[in-house]
């Protein structure tokens, strides 16, 4: 099967950046990686299979220690495409930390 790109931005790899997804309240959706990402989004490798993943979401790049803004465009076999609304926001050292603990979703 041919798959049609829909891509505005050209894209290009990444070395599986470790990142994570986070709600619209910043609580703790899931692990994935980076596969690679354009100007204008990114695809992921969901690490958990996320059957019902939210529209909004922040995709936090832990190599970057970013956090972009992201919506879900598409999400099937343990991948999703996720396109960037706005620019990427750095992450303080404490919001970092806080990130990358293993009970991130207990506040």
């Amino acid at each position: 099967m041919i798959e049609t790109e829909n891509r505005r931005a050209g894209r290009h790899r990444t070395r599986l950046r470790p990142a994570k997804l986070l709600s619209a309240d910043r609580r703790f959706v899931g692990d994935c990686a980076i596969v690679d990402r354009s100007g204008s989004g990114a695809r992921i490798r969901l690490l958990d299979a996320i059957d019902e993943m939210p529209t909004a979401l922040n995709l936090y790049d832990e190599t970057e220690r970013v956090l972009h803004l992201v919506r879900t465009v598409w999400n099937r076999n343990g991948q999703a495409g996720l396109a960037f609304d706005g620019q990427p926001q750095d992450v303080d050292t404490i919001e970092a930390e806080r990130i990358a603990g293993r009970y991130y979703a207990i506040r």
